[in-house]
C-alpha cells in the first residue's frame, strides 16, 4: 500500500512539472481571450463575434475566444488599456485620438496597437419618409438618436450636426442604443436616428423594414467642409439597396474600424492572430457584409492611422503586403 502511495505521488509530482512547462511561455496553451465590441444594434457585435469565431475554430491556436459587449471604441480602447480584454474594435479616429491623448482622452494610450482593418464605419442617417426630410442640415428643431452615449457614433453625430449648422440648444439629442433607437423612430417617438457603423447596420435594417424611410444626405459643400477639418475621416458611398426603399447610393462620411490589441501582448499570439485574420477573409465577408473591405488587399494593413503591433507588421511585410 505504501509503495503505490508512491508512485500515486510520482506521478501527480510529474502532472504538475509538465502542466508548469506546458503553461510557461507556450502560446499553444492560451485560452480564453476576450474581444470588445459594442452594443447589439451595430456592427461591431456581430464583427466581434465573426472574428472570435474564426480565431476559435483555427484548432493549431488552443485559443477560445469571448464576445464582451461595450458601448464601443472608446470603452474598448480603456479595457485594452487595463488589461479587462485581448482584443477590441476600435474606430480610427478615437485610436487616433487615444494614441495621441486627444478628445475625450486626458492620457494618451501608447501602447494601443492594431493587428488589421476589418471594415469601414459610415455614417447612416435615416428617418421615416413622412417625415419629409432630406438632409442631415434639416434635423434642426427634431429629436435625433445618436447611438449609446460616449460612443463613436454618439461623438461623431454631435460633430457632424455642428459642422452643417444644427444647434444642440435648438434639437433632441438622445442617448439610446441603436436597437432600442431604431425602435423608438419606428414606433414615432423620435423623428431620426444615426448610426456610425459597418454597412449595414442591424438596427437600422429593422427599422426599414418595419416603416418606410430614407437616407439623409450632404450637400457636396458639407462633406468637402467636414473632411477638410476633420483628417481622421474620408468620404465613402452607403451602396445603393443597403437598406429597404433605398434607390441610389448616397454619400457619407466614413474611418476604418481596425481589430487593435496592447502591445504588450506576446509577439507569437500576436502573430498568429493575424495569420488568422488574414486567411479568414473571404470567411468573414461572408459572415457580415460590412468586412468585404477586406477582400481589397491593400484595406486590411495600410493607410492605418496608428501604429501595428511588430508581429503583425512582421506578418505583413513576409507576405509582401507593406
Amino acid at each position: 500500500m505504501k509503495k503505490r502511495r508512491s508512485i500515486l505521488c510520482l506521478l501527480a509530482a510529474m502532472c504538475l512539472v509538465l502542466a508548469a512547462c506546458g503553461s510557461g511561455n507556450g502560446e499553444s496553451e492560451v485560452r480564453g481571450l476576450t474581444i470588445g465590441t459594442a452594443d447589439s444594434g451595430g456592427t461591431m457585435y456581430p464583427v466581434g463575434k465573426a472574428i472570435a469565431k474564426v480565431i476559435t475554430e483555427d484548432t493549431t491556436t488552443g485559443i477560445s475566444m469571448n464576445v464582451n459587449a461595450s458601448t464601443g471604441s472608446a470603452m474598448n480602447v480603456q479595457a485594452l488599456a487595463d488589461g479587462n480584454i485581448d482584443l477590441g474594435l476600435v474606430t480610427g479616429d478615437v485610436a487616433y485620438e487615444a494614441l495621441h491623448g486627444l478628445g475625450g482622452f486626458a492620457q494618451p494610450a501608447k501602447g494601443l496597437r492594431v493587428i488589421g482593418a476589418v471594415y469601414t464605419s459610415t455614417a447612416n442617417w435615416m428617418a421615416p419618409v413622412s417625415e419629409g426630410i432630406y438632409y442631415v442640415h434639416e434635423l434642426s428643431g427634431k429629436s435625433v438618436v445618436l447611438g449609446p452615449e460616449g460612443s463613436t457614433s454618439d461623438i461623431l453625430g454631435r460633430k457632424t450636426l455642428e459642422s452643417v449648422g444644427v444647434q444642440s440648444g435648438e434639437t433632441q439629442l438622445l442617448n439610446n442604443s441603436l436597437g432600442s433607437g431604431a425602435d423608438l423612430v419606428a414606433g414615432g417617438t423620435v423623428c431620426a436616428i444615426q448610426g456610425f457603423a459597418g454597412i449595414p447596420i442591424e438596427g437600422l435594417v429593422e427599422l426599414a423594414n418595419k416603416r418606410a424611410c430614407r437616407l439623409l444626405r450632404f450637400t457636396k459643400k458639407e462633406l468637402d467642409d467636414f473632411l477638410a477639418e476633420n483628417e481622421s475621416y474620408y468620404r465613402d458611398l452607403i451602396p445603393a439597396g443597403s437598406y429597404t426603399g433605398q434607390i441610389g447610393a448616397v454619400p457619407t462620411i466614413g474611418v476604418k474600424c481596425l481589430l487593435c490589441v496592447n502591445e504588450t501582448m506576446s509577439d507569437e499570439t500576436a502573430y498568429r492572430l493575424t495569420e488568422i485574420l488574414w486567411n479568414s477573409r473571404e470567411k468573414l465577408a461572408e459572415a457580415h457584409p460590412s468586412m468585404e473591405k477586406m477582400l481589397e488587399k491593400d484595406f486590411v494593413c495600410q493607410n492605418l492611422p496608428i501604429p501595428l503591433h511588430p508581429a503583425a507588421e512582421k506578418f505583413y511585410q513576409e507576405h509582401k503586403l507593406l
